[in-house]
C-alpha cells in the first residue's frame, strides 16, 4: 500500500490529507481506468469538491509508478473514518469497496 504522504511528495498540489475529499486518485486522463473511477465517483454522487483527480502526464507514468512502487494507474486513495486517506488499489478495488460491507470503514 502506498502512504498518502509519499503521493503527496511526488505531486505537492494534491489536496491535504485532514483536508474535505473523501476520494484522491492519480491517473491518465484518457484511460478506461480513470474514466471508471470517475463513473464509480458520479454513481455515489459525490462533488467535485468531495474528490479530487491528479492528472499523470503519460510521459511521467512510468517515473511515477516507480517511485510510488505501483505497477498501474489509477492509484485510489479514499478517507477512512479514521480521517485518513488510505490507498485501496484502482478502479476494481474501489467498486468492490462501494459495492460491499466494506463502504462502512469510508467517511
Amino acid at each position: 500500500m502506498i502512504a498518502y504522504t509519499s503521493a503527496k511528495q511526488r505531486f505537492p498540489d494534491l489536496p491535504a490529507e485532514e483536508g474535505k475529499h473523501l476520494i484522491v486518485f492519480l491517473g491518465y486522463e484518457s484511460c478506461p481506468y480513470s474514466a471508471k473511477t470517475l463513473d464509480l465517483i458520479g454513481r455515489i454522487g459525490l462533488s467535485k469538491e468531495q474528490f479530487h483527480f491528479e492528472v499523470v502526464a503519460r510521459s511521467e507514468g512510468a517515473s511515477v509508478k516507480k517511485t510510488l512502487g505501483n505497477s498501474s494507474f489509477p492509484i485510489v486513495f479514499v478517507r477512512a473514518q479514521s480521517g485518513k486517506l488510505i490507498h485501496i488499489g484502482g478502479a476494481d478495488e474501489l467498486e468492490h469497496v462501494l459495492a460491499g460491507a466494506e463502504r462502512s470503514w469510508i467517511a
